[in-house]
């Protein structure tokens, strides 16, 4: 099911005097899954047209990671 995976570079995000270490990976799937978990939880984000939503600066900054793929 995984194609390819791609290793980021990693990141710091730091918040009080807490340190969050982040390696973002991108998995590719050779095809779409045919379900998911918790499927009325939650916000499917589309990075072509973003919702209007607040989102944190680690979360932000993956997204923008994204854009490349």
């Amino acid at each position: 099911m995984i194609a390819s995976t791609d290793v980021e570079i990693a990141f710091r995000h730091t918040f009080s005097h807490y340190h969050l270490d982040i390696t973002p990976i991108v998995v590719t799937l050779n095809q779409l899954p045919t379900m998911m978990m918790e499927p009325t939880k939650g916000l499917w984000y589309n990075i072509t047209q973003p919702e209007k939503v607040g989102l944190a600066a680690p979360v932000k900054q993956l997204i923008d990671t994204l854009q490349r793929y």
